[in-house]
């Protein structure tokens, strides 16, 4: 009985430790398309539903606004703060924000955007050289005890971030953005609309008739990616030529070639909960990248091709590590793993034969079986898909370790964190020896 009570009692000091937590975010830059604020946005929101008794304030940087109320269609751009599905958007050009336990930088660019830096303002009132506020420079007014950043480029920040200590009581810490740090973004019940709903909204807003289409759908940086998945899309539309096939597109620079059964629905922006339902509707493989269109393509259990940008290489190749698990055959296995390589810095030219694997691996009723059970049980890997959970959870137990203990200890977690200025300083130092 005593062990029992104790158990008990454990478990609510557990659940304690995690019930009052504050996080302070921000909506990130609106470099070129949509991936960095959906990313926070979507974060913002995956915690909140996992843990509504946490308290997430969303700093809305100005540059971000358009972008946020396309994803978020009750986002009002002229209310200064604005409750949302239980978050907090602080808006308006306010840098205030509450202090917090954790501040979370996703998709955090350190990469100039019209000369500004997103970076909390101990480290601003840090540099000599710049007396905030600055209009150059994004900061807060908040202090936390861990600040988090996930960023996706070597840059400046992360020098700052060494030099100036933010101060006594807080640490920082930047670990690689994807799949081993910050994990998937499943949610369990995704907001998808309805096919119906969504030729009536292409046939109202877009005048084009989806009806009776097998739907394709393709999301992408560079254009010479969606040259390479076109190349697979008119050839599967000469080996059906009975289908008619709409692939559903941003708006495209060139004009290409296509079968006669093949159609090109140029979009210049759609909301969120449509993107994410024509993937979940398309028909044939789809054409996804980053990080956002990554996970919505694997929570629909699609086959798809993924244009790898350079900063996520370690992300895409630790998801073909998992595809090792999967029960297929070596050749459609092999095939799926190629389809994730498309290099965004130049056109991906497939040897001959390859897409009429692509084909062969659809007609396969077994293997897509397999393939949609082993994608079912990669969004029940806990160490994939609440990494987040795993770090607050992991810091409240060990509140008093120090910086350097911590890095260790989550780097045996599995986060990849980027070496500090000073730790690349002795790696270049050692390797000139």
């Amino acid at each position: 009985m005593t062990k029992v009570v104790l158990f008990l009692f454990l478990i609510l000091i557990q659940a304690n430790l995690l019930a009052d937590v504050s996080i302070n975010m921000f909506s990130g830059f609106n470099l070129k398309g949509f991936g960095d604020i959906a990313t926070n946005y979507l974060m913002a929101r995956e915690i909140k539903l996992k843990h509504p008794d946490w308290d997430i304030r969303f700093l809305v940087l100005k540059e971000s606004k358009k972008q946020l109320q396309i994803l978020i269609p009750s986002f009002d751009e002229n209310s200064p703060i604005q409750i949302i599905d239980g978050i907090t958007y602080y808006n308006q050009g306010l840098t205030y924000l509450p202090n917090s336990d954790f501040f979370f930088g996703f998709s955090f660019s350190s990469v100039p955007q019209k000369n500004s830096y997103a970076l909390p303002s101990q480290f601003m009132s840090q540099l000599p050289q710049v007396k905030p506020p600055d209009p150059g420079l994004i900061y807060t007014q908040s202090k936390s005890k861990y600040y988090f950043f996930f960023d996706e480029y070597n840059g400046k920040a992360i020098d700052i971030a060494d030099i100036f200590n933010l101060n006594k009581n807080s640490q920082t810490f930047f670990f690689e953005t994807g799949l081993n740090s910050n994990g998937f973004y499943f949610e369990d019940s995704p907001e998808i609309i309805t096919r119906d709903e969504i030729e009536r909204y292409f046939r109202d807003k877009k005048a084009f008739d989806l009806k009776d289409s097998s739907i394709g759908f393709a999301y992408f940086d560079r254009e010479s990616s969606f040259e390479t998945y076109l190349d697979f899309v008119n050839e599967y539309a000469r080996y059906y030529p009975q289908k008619r096939i709409s692939i559903v597109s941003k708006i495209l620079k060139k004009t290409y070639s296509l079968e006669s059964n093949v159609s090109i629905v140029q979009v210049q922006s759609l909301p969120f909960s449509y993107s994410q339902s024509l993937i979940y509707h398309s028909q044939i493989p789809v054409l996804v990248t980053g990080d956002i269109s990554l996970t919505t393509a694997i929570n629909s259990l699609k086959i798809f091709f993924y244009e790898t940008q350079n900063w996520k290489r370690e992300s895409i190749d630790a998801l073909k590590k998992h595809l090792n698990n999967l029960s297929i055959s070596e050749e459609n296995l092999v095939t799926i793993k190629k389809m994730l390589s498309i290099d965004a810095n130049d056109k991906t030219f497939y040897p001959k034969g390859f897409h009429s694997n692509i084909i062969s691996l659809l007609e396969n009723n077994l293997d897509i079986k397999n393939y949609e059970n082993f994608l079912l049980s990669l969004k029940k890997k806990k160490n994939l898909t609440s990494r987040i959970d795993i770090l607050v959870s992991f810091l409240n137990k060990n509140p008093r370790l120090k910086t350097k203990q911590l890095k260790e200890e989550l780097r045996n977690r599995g986060f990849i964190i980027k070496k500090s200025l000073l730790e690349r300083c002795k790696s270049l130092f050692s390797k000139q020896k």
